[in-house]
């Protein structure tokens, strides 16, 4: 049983720490630069990183029922930021193809949206948020067992 303790919240604060430095890691890449999802204090990577803090408190603390809200939270978050820069790089590469459409310099256009880029610090962010999912399922399972 303390193995499985243990497990839980290694597995649990693992995630937290991913998650923590997930939202500096660069999650789209532009001309010259990056951006992470904490963007200066002004992006949903805040709440993120409040989150994951939150969940590493009630982990030590031992409230695994509460990491339900704080894992199904940044996760959707971060679906939706994810979802939401995929479709607006879209936009933008068809916006640049039809407004330039005739415009000798129209190449250089569509070759400078191809430059923005989703980047590999969405990895992280998802890691760290299902093993806070898995902590709390590996904790509900363990109730289970002692009943």
């Amino acid at each position: 049983m303390n193995a499985t303790m243990s497990n839980k919240k290694i597995v649990g604060l693992a995630g937290s720490i991913c998650l923590a430095l997930g939202t500096f890691a660069p999650i789209i890449s532009v001309p010259f630069s990056t951006l992470n999802y904490v963007n200066n204090g002004s992006g949903d990577g805040i709440f993120v990183l409040f989150l994951a803090a939150v969940s590493a408190i009630a982990i030590l603390i031992s409230r695994y029922r509460f990491l339900w809200f704080t894992g199904i939270t940044s996760l959707a978050l971060i679906a939706m930021t994810f979802f939401s820069l995929s479709s607006k790089i879209s936009g933008i590469q068809e916006r640049v193809r039809s407004d330039l459409a005739g415009n000798p310099f129209r190449g250089i256009g569509i070759l400078m949206t191809h430059t923005v880029q989703l980047q590999w610090g969405w990895l992280p962010l998802i890691v760290g948020g299902v093993l806070i999912v898995v902590c709390v399922l590996m904790s509900e399972v363990q109730t289970q067992e002692e009943v």
